[in-house]
């Protein structure tokens, strides 16, 4: 199937309208509990985006996400996270993913010492 440039932005339209969403649905819980909370989609490299994103709201700190990648993957996909904490100039806080392994195994742990 042959891609056009309409069907390209029709699609990235598509994609960053439904962040949006997702974004604000998480907004609207947070400024519940009163957290000051903006949402900003953009798209191009990641770091990049993160790291304008950071300064043209004048945030005090990043806290991101890592996907556990190592070795090959690490590799072909690189580390957003280590871009971003190699350019910033505020703080970041990296918060480790929990694999879904791990989470089971911590549920199974929780039901076994709950048990006795």
């Amino acid at each position: 199937m042959v891609r056009t440039t309409e069907d390209y932005e029709y699609e990235l339209n598509t994609v960053s309208h439904q962040a949006r969403l997702y974004l604000e649905t998480l907004r609207e819980k947070l400024v519940q509990q009163h957290y000051q909370i903006t949402c900003d989609v953009r798209g191009g490299p990641a770091a990049e985006c993160i790291l304008e994103a950071a300064a043209a709201h004048h945030v005090d700190a990043i806290v991101m996400s890592t996907h556990g990648r190592s070795g090959f993957s690490r590799w072909v996909h690189g580390s957003v996270t280590n871009r971003v904490l190699s350019a910033a100039q505020f703080p970041i806080f990296v918060i480790p993913s929990i694999r879904a392994e791990t989470v089971a195994e911590a549920t199974l742990t929780d039901q076994v010492i709950n048990k006795t």
